[in-house]
């Protein structure tokens, strides 16, 4: 295996006695590879990374429809916003110029992050869409500006 080689030389190259514990991403690949290690160097340890074992629940939960539905509803939210000079510019007004982080495709925790950033800031937001500045503005008129304001 390609992947026990190349920690094997590492290991050897630093010196097995300079190393206790090893954390990896936890693909099936890296889990048999350090698997291997640990039965060469019994006095090495190995886990997979928490961030990533994070990443990867969040990403189950994030598959759920309820949960799949509220972040689509959050990135049509963020979408909106950020496409538009204007409505930037009120949601930076009324938030304190705060801004509200926009999902990732890749990144599934950044999902949950910006549903909390709306949380946080949903008084705001709430009072942005119903200001006069944005309902007597042109972005109130077209269409995505009426499905943004019916929206949040």
């Amino acid at each position: 295996m390609l992947l026990h080689k190349l920690f094997r030389e590492v290991v050897l190259f630093v010196g097995p006695e300079n190393i206790v514990h090893m954390v990896t991403d936890n693909a099936s690949n890296y889990v048999a590879a350090c698997k291997l290690l640990v039965e060469e160097f019994p006095s090495k340890f190995w886990s997979p990374c928490a961030a990533n074992c994070i990443n990867l629940i969040l990403q189950d939960v994030g598959k759920l429809q309820s949960v799949c539905s509220v972040v689509d509803h959050a990135f049509s939210i963020t979408k909106y916003v950020y496409n538009h000079c204007y409505t930037l510019y009120l949601i930076r007004k009324f938030t304190g110029w705060k801004e509200i982080f926009r999902p990732a495709p890749t990144r599934f925790a950044t999902n949950f992050i910006t549903l909390q950033s709306i949380l946080v800031h949903k008084d705001n937001l709430r009072a942005m869409v119903t200001s006069r500045e944005l309902v007597s503005s042109a972005y109130a008129k077209d269409n995505k500006g009426k499905r943004f304001l019916i929206v949040y």
